[in-house]
């Protein structure tokens, strides 16, 4: 899997490091920018969101499809004949993705960042609320939060192996690129659904005795929402990677 990697980053560390190319000077255009209306200032705008643009969603996705490519388009039969197990592949792919995923949220952390820096320095108010979320209930929703994220993270490159691989196979392979893209329209729906199904449960569950102890109430609904929804994230996330698995080892037996 360390092997894959570093052909990965080998082959395409030029498109992340301009993807972070972009997020520099995106970010100095979109934070010096006060406010003031002037033909410069809406060349800076324009400027800047158009770097974010390529920089979190064309370049990202030009990845995708290069990995898609390398595995079942172009370069499937020379990725086929490397010395990997299923669970290897998958696994490189899965945290190439991850890897994506991450320099593209730090990139928009580039972009966003100057502006709210300099919007806590002058507004005391979302000051107070930073500081609120370090404390009791807030805490909650700040754990909660968290731990959805991460498992949101796993199942997003899970679903990423899980369709370019099953999406590949024989019922799909007609299809072209349409396959996987089918295929990942079909989870989304079943993610939805269970979602929410899930919130209508939880939800029925809420009991305010009172007033005063409808923060800590709701804080604690939240908590437990989103400990539901990780571990059914983390589930489906090694379902699917599992599934992926099984679908590249039995290309790998029919080659």
């Amino acid at each position: 899997m360390s092997k894959l990697i570093s052909y990965y980053f080998k082959r395409d560390k030029w498109i992340l490091l301009a993807m972070v190319a972009c997020a520099i000077p995106g970010g100095i255009l979109l934070g010096g920018y006060t406010g003031e209306e002037s033909t410069v200032g809406a060349v800076a705008i324009f400027v800047g969101f158009t770097a974010f643009f390529i920089g979190v969603s064309i370049l990202p996705l030009w990845l995708c499809i290069r990995d898609y490519k390398r595995m079942y388009g172009t370069y499937g039969s020379f990725f086929a004949a490397l010395p990997l197990t299923g669970k290897e592949a998958m696994g490189g792919r899965g945290l190439w993705f991850i890897i994506v995923v991450v320099v593209a949220c730090l990139c928009s952390l580039a972009y966003f960042g100057p502006i709210i820096f300099r919007s806590i320095r002058e507004e005391m108010e979302i000051c107070r609320f930073f500081a609120a979320l370090f404390e009791q209930p807030n805490v909650n929703y700040s754990t909660g939060f968290a731990f959805m994220v991460i498992a949101g993270l796993l199942l997003a490159a899970a679903v990423w192996v899980f369709v370019t691989s099953v999406g590949s196979e024989k019922p799909f392979r007609r299809f072209g690129i349409g396959g996987p893209i089918m295929l990942y329209v079909g989870v989304q729906i079943a993610m939805n659904v269970v979602v929410s199904t899930v919130m209508n449960v939880m939800g029925s569950q809420r009991v305010f005795i009172n007033e005063e102890l409808m923060v800590q109430e709701v804080a604690g609904l939240f908590f437990r929402t989103s400990l539901v929804l990780s571990g059914l994230m983390l589930i489906a996330a090694v379902v699917l990677f599992l599934r992926s698995v099984h679908s590249h080892d039995k290309k790998l037996s029919v080659s």
